[in-house]
């Protein structure tokens, strides 16, 4: 955007709303989005064999949500994406939109995902320290690395 179609050039990279859009309609689409993305991801964790395909799961549905969305209501997705530029910029007016909406749509997501979940078992808990039970890893659970 520029001076040749008439449009005010790009502002620190802050991103705004299509005109029009009111920040109850950018709530609702943000939220949406980051609930969607949070579903998804939640939902391929749950299955074994469907977790191994989350990192191209999360890269597709970003790409989409910025391509889908990016033109029309900005697609952040992601509030830290947003605040630095829209605080360089003075941009302030749908910040308080871009930081919130994301993590309302988050917990919603997560919310619905605990009550449909198929799966009790969580597949990721070697990241947070634990064995599949939930009791805490030992140095036995550990390979030993020194040789």
């Amino acid at each position: 955007m520029g001076p040749g179609d008439g449009a005010s050039p790009v502002t620190h990279a802050a991103l705004q709303p299509a005109t029009g859009w009111t920040a109850a309609e950018l709530f609702a689409v943000e939220a949406v989005s980051m609930g969607v993305i949070v579903y998804l991801v939640g939902f391929f964790l749950q299955s074994p064999r469907l977790a191994p395909l989350v990192p191209w799961l999360v890269g597709l549905l970003i790409g989409g949500a910025i391509a889908g969305l990016g033109t029309t209501s900005g697609g952040s997705d992601n509030p830290a994406r947003q605040f630095g530029p829209a605080v360089v910029s003075g941009r302030l007016g749908f910040l308080w939109v871009y930081l919130v909406a994301p993590m309302v749509g988050a917990v919603l997501a997560a919310l619905v995902l605990q009550q449909v979940r198929t799966c009790r078992e969580v597949l990721t808990h070697r990241l947070c320290g634990t064995r599949a039970d939930g009791s805490a890893l030992t140095a036995e659970d550990t390979p030993d690395t020194r040789r």
